[in-house]
């Protein structure tokens, strides 16, 4: 995993050189890690990456080759999986890895049902390169037709990401690998025997971490680019905030593809207003059964929005993990669900980004998501229709309630525990 002292030492940032380039929209795995694999080639200083699945797979491959080869050449390369969503594939990978010389970390192995503190999971999915080059969203490490639960999938799941070298961004970044890596190794420390010295170091690094004043916003140049962060101490609410503002002036169209979509009553009561507003409002929603306690809530939810006006999409291709929000010319993409787990407990990255030309272009992607993989879902009086229709309905009511009972539990826990992470 690394050597303690060498852990505790980030390079500089490296003055970027491309700061007109605008941000790249990639589309699914297979576009995601052509891109990535061609920007780990050019590394010359750090590759640092955070996942919460981990597949050593056929498409994965050329990625963990491309990290292999770089840190043979000298490049430090970093890597922080979810200690509960990777658990699998650091089994496979961590004798690999440290055969190479690559460092990894595992956030919070493991999950107890009594221990709230160990539901807090590390769901961002971020790659830093030569602190320069930023990718962020939706996607794994994993494979696009590989699914842990479900075995080989018959098309593509359908996931998000964003590439960009905007300066501002990529140094926010820089400071949060920094953060999370030296929590992470003071972890590790805290189990094995330490030197006097090595105490020395991690706090000599520590202190202008301790210093600074964190942002959880910040404004990354005259193209408005924007790194949000949620966590569990000072930026708990910062991307639902960011829903909330962008629901609120929406004015022409909203469209959603969300994998996870279990809204608060007060986004709900957001996305009915823009629909009631004349805003023409259409979600992109998970259309095939991955946890039947969700997906039957989901359903209860989403027939009270259709009964407001707004379309309602089921993307039935394959899974859809996606977690995108486009609000005229406003655009997020990132890691976070609209749920209880994303929005109350895990640590999640999105990038905001105000770009007319993005926005076409996100649009573009989602309209042909809905045309070529989704199905429209009737109105309630069509769907619950008879005698089969109506038990189908309580259930999906039931399901419903059992999800706002957890949902009330996760508020009360998300409000008690005040440890980072």
């Amino acid at each position: 995993m690394g050597q303690p002292l060498r852990s505790l030492a980030f390079a500089r940032p490296v003055a970027s050189s491309t700061m007109n380039r605008q941000p790249s929209l990639l589309v699914n795995g297979q576009q995601y890690f052509a891109r990535l694999v061609e920007d780990i080639h050019q590394a010359t200083d750090q590759v640092y990456l955070e996942t919460y699945l981990l597949s050593a797979d056929q498409e994965t491959e050329p990625v963990l080759a491309a990290l292999e080869r770089a840190a043979a050449r000298g490049v430090r390369v970093m890597i922080v999986v979810d200690g509960f969503g990777g658990r699998t594939g650091l089994a496979v990978l961590e004798h690999r890895w440290q055969a190479a010389g690559i460092e990894w970390r595992a956030f919070r192995p493991g999950v107890r049902l009594f221990s709230p503190q160990s539901w807090r999971r590390l769901h961002r999915k971020l790659v830093l390169i030569d602190q320069q080059i930023l990718y962020i969203g939706g996607i794994n490490l994993i494979g696009d037709h590989v699914d842990l639960h479900h075995g080989p999938l018959p098309a593509p799941r359908f996931d998000l990401a964003v590439r960009t070298e905007s300066p501002p961004v990529c140094g926010q970044a820089l400071r949060l690998a920094q953060s999370t890596w030296r929590r992470l190794s003071w972890s590790n420390w805290l189990r094995s025997p330490l030197k006097d010295q090595q105490l020395r170091a991690f706090w000599r690094s520590l202190r202008p971490m301790l210093r600074r004043r964190w942002q959880s916003t910040l404004s990354a140049d005259r193209r408005q680019i924007r790194l949000l962060l949620r966590d569990n101490l000072r930026h708990r609410h910062t991307i639902e905030r960011a829903y909330h503002q962008a629901l609120r002036k929406a004015r022409h169209e909203v469209v959603m593809a969300m994998a996870y979509f279990l809204p608060t009553r007060s986004l709900r009561a957001a996305l009915v207003q823009a629909a009631r507003s004349g805003v023409r409002v259409r979600l992109l929603i998970q259309g095939r059964v991955e946890y039947w306690w969700a997906h039957w809530a989901q359903q209860a939810l989403v027939s009270e929005l259709i009964d407001e006006g707004i379309e309602i999409y089921e993307y039935r291709r394959s899974f859809l993990h996606a977690k995108a929000l486009c609000v005229d010319d406003w655009v997020t993409i990132g890691s976070s669900n609209i749920d209880p787990f994303s929005l109350m407990l895990s640590l999640e990255a999105n990038l905001v980004i105000e770009q007319p030309r993005f926005a076409h272009k996100l649009r573009d992607v989602l309209n042909q998501a809905i045309a070529e993989g989704a199905e429209q879902l009737p109105s309630p009086r069509l769907r619950y229709r008879g005698a089969r229709g109506s038990l189908q309905r309580a259930l999906h009511q039931m399901a419903m309630a059992m999800a706002l009972v957890g949902l009330r539990m996760f508020i009360a826990i998300s409000r008690r525990a005040h440890v980072i992470g």
